[in-house]
């Protein structure tokens, strides 16, 4: 299964100590040269910087073929990446937190998967506890609709 990652997952479940779920849920995941150096920037936190300079087996770092899309022009350069990517790999999932960017991946028949879905479909498999996962990311910067955690949290009631 071809899998490619934004930035944003990849922060926050490797801030939440969650990143091996990407492997358990996808196998191998791909993201691009834009999205490494997002990872790497100093004002990333510390454990994400680690992360991103030793990265695992699972992850492949692609360069990205830019594509003539004009409405991925309004996205910043690693949702670019990692949409023109997915494109080129034919990948079933991109993993973004990024709404905009889910929009156009959509529109080009990209799927795509949150950090709330994916900590979801972990949960449904019985591998975290939906709650606590969320109570962390919440401790983070992350942000979403109280709504749609509401609707998740329900679901793991």
């Amino acid at each position: 299964m071809a899998v490619v990652c934004d930035t944003t997952p990849i922060n926050y479940l490797v801030q939440i100590g969650l990143i091996d779920l990407v492997p358990r849920l996808f196998g191998n995941a791909c993201i691009p040269e834009a999205v490494l150096s997002e990872l790497l920037h100093p004002s990333a936190p510390r454990n994400v910087r680690e992360f991103a300079s030793a990265l695992p087996e699972w992850m492949v770092v692609k360069t990205a073929v830019e594509i003539k899309e004009p409405a991925i022009l309004a996205l910043d350069k690693g949702e670019r990446e990692a949409i023109a990517l997915s494109v080129s790999l034919g990948a079933e999932f991109l993993l973004t937190d990024d709404y905009k960017a889910r929009v156009v991946a959509r529109q080009l028949g990209i799927a795509t998967l949150t950090t709330l879905l994916i900590l979801d479909a972990a949960a449904d498999r019985g591998w975290i506890n939906f709650h606590e996962a969320v109570q962390r990311l919440l401790e983070t910067n992350f942000r979403v609709d109280p709504l749609t955690i509401a609707q998740l949290a329900e679901k793991h009631a």
